[in-house]
């Protein structure tokens, strides 16, 4: 037997083709703390949609976080991590526009529904839209 290392070629190939795959969302951008993740959905305004629940909170970061929350009841592993990716696209693209018109940063929990996990993508995206352009400046 051979104790090669197997070759990266083919994952570096798959990065330089990619002009996308640096510009993941940073953990600075993302909720990691479970005592974040409880003040925003104990404190946080809460919006409902067929797909997701949506918890808001003021933030005192600089700029606006996401948290994901995606149980097994969704789906396997496969489903649960497509749907984390998803989310975390769908806030990366849509950040800088949520913080527009002097609105101040916010602390976001997304919880998955049960149901998402048998959603079309379009689906799931439309009730991101929905949810996300329910924000409006607080008082």
């Amino acid at each position: 037997m051979s104790n090669q290392e197997p070759s990266s070629a083919p994952q570096q190939a798959v990065r330089e083709g990619s002009a996308d795959w640096d510009r993941g969302l940073p953990k600075s951008a993302r909720l990691l703390d479970s005592a974040d993740f409880r003040l925003v959905t104990s404190t946080g305004r809460r919006l409902s949609g067929r797909f997701f629940l949506l918890f808001r909170l003021s933030a005192a970061a600089p700029r606006s976080r996401v948290g994901l929350t995606v149980s097994r009841k969704v789906g396997k592993a496969v489903v649960r991590n497509h749907i984390k990716r998803l989310v975390r696209e769908y806030f990366r693209h849509h950040r800088a526009a949520m913080e527009c018109g002097g609105r101040p940063p916010l602390d976001i929990v997304v919880i998955a529904r049960p149901q998402a996990g048998q959603a079309a993508p379009e689906a799931l995206v439309q009730d991101l839209q929905k949810l996300f352009s329910s924000f409006a400046p607080s008082p």
